[in-house]
């Protein structure tokens, strides 16, 4: 969806040459955008993941696709099953996640927050470790940086009840300390995580191969 996303890997290979590339993706239209794989394989240190959550004859055929690419060796790497291409130092993966969250109660039309226990919402989050770069700000997650969107998008509904969980994300200007802050919290719970909800909860947990459709009538 990122027009800019062969630039963005590029980027990052020349600023950090070290690190470990890891690019996410349903895989959905991975045929047509083989290059971006390819891309990925040749600058190498680099993990190519799918997130696997809909049941879709097309892409077993991308995953297929992927296997017939190289010769890949099995390989478990902290506890996670992945497929290794040795001469690229490449390495494939997928995941299949079996819940996704509605990170808010009620509809859209009037989301109010959970007020959860930030640590019982930490323990069933899918985002634990997962920062977001969003509108040039970096976030503890997806749900904080994009709250404010969809709040603005259905009328700000219940704004005083969403007020504590609208915070600003990290910017090149921050100070030392909130840096610091913002690293130390990294994969633990924050009192933001009081959004979202807890274990018991259960309605809010959401299977994408039951509830996800695709319209007929559109291109894939």
């Amino acid at each position: 969806m990122n027009p800019d996303i062969k630039s963005w890997i590029h980027g990052v290979r020349d600023l950090l040459p070290q690190s470990q590339i890891r690019f996410v993706t349903n895989g959905l239209l991975l045929h047509k955008h083989w290059d971006v794989f390819e891309l990925l394989r040749n600058i190498k240190n680099s993990v190519f993941k799918i997130s696997y959550h809909v049941n879709d004859s097309g892409l077993d055929l991308n995953i297929q696709k992927i296997f017939d690419s190289g010769a890949w060796i099995p390989v478990q790497e902290f506890g996670i099953d992945r497929w290794l291409d040795r001469e690229h130092n490449f390495r494939f993966q997928i995941a299949k996640p079996d819940r996704f969250l509605r990170t808010f109660k009620n509809n859209y039309e009037n989301m109010m927050p959970h007020n959860s226990d930030p640590r019982q919402a930490f323990e069933c989050c899918v985002q634990q470790r997962c920062p977001l770069l969003f509108e040039n700000k970096i976030f503890k997650c997806g749900t904080v940086g994009l709250t404010p969107q969809l709040l603005k998008r259905f009328g700000n509904p219940n704004q005083e009840q969403w007020q504590p969980y609208l915070v600003d994300g990290l910017t090149i200007d921050s100070s030392d300390q909130d840096i610091e802050n913002f690293v130390n919290n990294f994969g633990k719970p924050h009192s933001i995580c009081r959004q979202c909800p807890s274990q018991q909860d259960q309605y809010s947990f959401v299977d994408h191969r039951v509830t996800v459709r695709f319209k007929n009538d559109q291109p894939r």
